[in-house]
């Protein structure tokens, strides 16, 4: 085999090597697009099923600092996961945790934000991993704590939350009931209400309720005019029509009328009606005159609600659980899971 060499190195004048630049080379930034598979590829390598598990049911007498404080002596017996029972803002007083009130907080009784963090610090440096029990349509509605169907109640169809309740818009028999929720809450009938004055309405900055007992209902925003207009000659009569309290009491009315009607649902009217919802703020702001406007309000609601009474009128690791019944079997459940990428 022939050895081809340079003619500087046939002559004997071997060149040395030129030493390298230290200067060092230029790192391309990387993108999270780019991490993707990196970070999914160590998350598979990681992801685990449960070997033992140790359910926790946190509510106001067992928090995240209990919680914490047992993480020691569960890594000592062994467990593999900690199981902790639903810990969003559930109804006032929940020990079970499924009757949510609002998704986008922890349940302040269990604990805060912080010692929500701790736990978790606690669960990782003893190597256990943490099971949540997510039920997405358990929600509590009693009371006046979830805002979401506080939404529904007092904008119907167009609330942006109305779909997340399986409501039958088109249930009710009578015309006049149709695209509102009917709520089997009254102790007796509607006329004996009535007569024991058992629903009361109320105000809460800008917003108008009926208060029946321990409940809190909002007022469809259109009917405010019922409230509202009886008042609006007595108050323009009394600090004149010029005042700066009835020009702005008579702005309010106006944003009322020009409200989309609540059976209204395509996006663009739902948006268009939270954003002329500005009379809610007008009401709450209205502080100058309204010492003038309130019992006007008072007089006129108790001479309306006695001329009601008078008539009488009317990957992570995830487990499904699925309650089956007489129309569901474990095939078809299972033919169901492996459609959805899960495992029977």
């Amino acid at each position: 085999m022939k050895t081809h060499l340079s003619s500087r190195k046939r002559s004997g004048q071997l060149s040395s090597r030129q030493p390298r630049s230290k200067t060092p080379r230029p790192i391309t930034a990387l993108t999270p697009r780019d991490c993707w598979p990196a970070a999914l590829e160590e998350i598979g390598r990681r992801r685990t099923a449960p070997q033992a598990t140790y359910r926790v049911q946190l509510h106001a007498g067992f928090r995240f600092l209990d919680a914490q404080a047992i993480v020691p002596y569960l890594a000592g017996l062994g467990i593999s996961d900690c199981s902790a029972s639903p810990y969003l803002k559930a109804a006032p007083g929940s020990t079970h945790g499924y009757d949510i009130t609002d998704h986008g907080m922890l349940n302040p009784e269990v604990g805060t934000a912080d010692e929500h963090s701790s736990w978790l610090t606690a669960l990782r440096d003893h190597g256990l991993g943490l099971l949540l029990d997510v039920v997405p349509n358990h929600m509590g509605i009693l009371g006046n704590e979830n805002p979401w169907w506080n939404d529904v109640l007092e904008n119907g169809q167009a609330s942006p939350y109305a779909r997340y309740f399986d409501i039958d818009w088109a249930a009710p028999t009578r015309p006049e009931n149709r695209g509102r929720v009917l709520l089997p809450f009254l102790g007796d009938l509607f006329g004996e209400i009535l007569e024991q004055v058992e629903l009361r309405l109320g105000r809460d900055g800008g917003a108008f309720h009926v208060q029946y007992h321990e409940h809190r209902f909002p007022l469809h925003p259109k009917s405010y005019r019922t409230i509202l207009e009886p008042a609006l000659q007595p108050i323009s009569a009394a600090p004149g029509a010029e005042h700066e309290a009835a020009l702005e009491y008579q702005s309010v009315l106006t944003a009322i009328r020009n409200l989309p009607e609540h059976t209204e649902s395509s996006p663009q009217r739902v948006v268009e009606r939270h954003r002329e919802r500005l009379h809610e703020e007008g009401l709450a702001a209205q502080t100058v005159g309204w010492d003038e406007i309130e019992p006007v309000l008072r007089d006129k609601l108790a001479r309306q609600t006695h001329d009601e009474r008078e008539q009488d009128s009317p990957s992570l690791y995830v487990v499904v659980e699925k309650i089956l019944g007489m129309t569901r079997s474990f095939r078809a459940t299972g033919v169901l899971m492996a459609h959805r990428g899960m495992r029977p």
